[in-house]
């Protein structure tokens, strides 16, 4: 039916947002799911298709794009924003004013410091500090993570 909606959960941030442009394109829309323990400022703001797990926690004036994932137990601090199709892994902490962007996927158990910018389609590999900025496109992981060549 046009106007139904459609769960796409995928891990996989560029399969998730090509399977809803397609459910899209059928007339389905991305359905939200916020976790019953997930807890949610009043002044966030999701966009369509965001999963948000349980235990999860996304604080004052977080701005979440469409088809983001906000895994179990993860927290997003206030002023952070997430791009279109990222995906947040369980057990990170954004601390606050962190932006990622679009396509990015951030590790299980990842720290971002406070202010620090992920670029498009970069991956932060689990168990990561990262205290300075990551380009779009480049892998890091570590502690202190540096920028990392991966064949």
């Amino acid at each position: 039916t046009l106007g139904a909606e459609v769960l796409v959960a995928i891990g996989d941030n560029s399969l998730r947002v090509r399977l809803a442009e397609t459910a899209a394109s059928f007339g389905l829309n991305p359905a939200t799911l916020i976790g019953a323990n997930a807890h949610i400022s009043p002044t966030a703001r999701l966009g369509n298709g965001t999963v948000v797990m349980n235990g999860a926690v996304i604080n004052a004036d977080a701005a979440i794009s469409d088809l983001v994932i906000v895994n179990t137990g993860a927290t997003v601090d206030h002023d952070c924003s997430i791009g279109r199709g990222a995906h947040v892994g369980p057990g990170s902490n954004l601390a606050g004013g962190v932006s990622v962007g679009a396509d990015s996927f951030i590790g299980a158990g990842s720290v971002i410091a406070p202010g620090i910018r992920i670029g498009a389609g970069a991956i932060v590999g689990a168990g990561s500090t990262i205290v300075r900025d990551v380009a779009a496109g480049d892998v890091v992981f570590g502690e202190r993570a540096r920028s990392r060549t991966v064949s």
